[in-house]
């Protein structure tokens, strides 16, 4: 079986990195720079249009979307007891695990990758600062 995941740094994509691994499942990282827009590469966007990590590629077939990787990993890896084995806890498991990509994560997005505006709105008032003698505080340059 060949099994490719497309993964990110600093990004949910950790998620599925580390289930792989604690699977012990033998697997491909093929990274992407998120700072040199490579999600947006036209070979990426033919393994996942929305252009998001992560990616999971088996046998050429392709899977998105943690909650589906995490089961996946779990049916195709039993003796890993990625997930409970009783039914209602392995749903409880399944339930927090699905809010955490469809509440936290978005969240979380939005605060590490400030719009463009918010950008331009602190490189005003950091020239104002500067220009006024006051201290400034550094905004994190994500496009390195």
């Amino acid at each position: 079986m060949e099994i490719v995941l497309y993964y990110a740094p600093n990004t949910c994509a950790l998620a599925p990195y580390v289930t792989l691994t604690e699977a012990g499942a033998d697997f491909e990282v093929r990274p992407l720079n998120f700072r040199k827009r490579q999600n947006f590469s036209p070979e990426y966007l033919k393994i996942n249009p929305k252009h998001k990590v992560p990616a999971l590629v088996v046998d050429g077939k392709i899977m998105t979307e943690n909650v589906a990787i995490h089961q996946w990993v779990h049916r195709t890896f039993p003796d890993a007891k990625i997930l409970p084995a009783d039914p209602w806890d392995q749903l409880q498991a399944i339930s927090l695990h699905a809010w955490c990509a469809s509440g936290i994560h978005p969240y979380l997005s939005r605060i590490n990758n400030p719009p463009q505006s918010l950008r331009r709105d602190w490189r005003v008032r950091k020239r104002d600062q500067v220009r006024h003698g006051r201290p400034v505080r550094e905004l994190p340059d994500r496009r390195r």
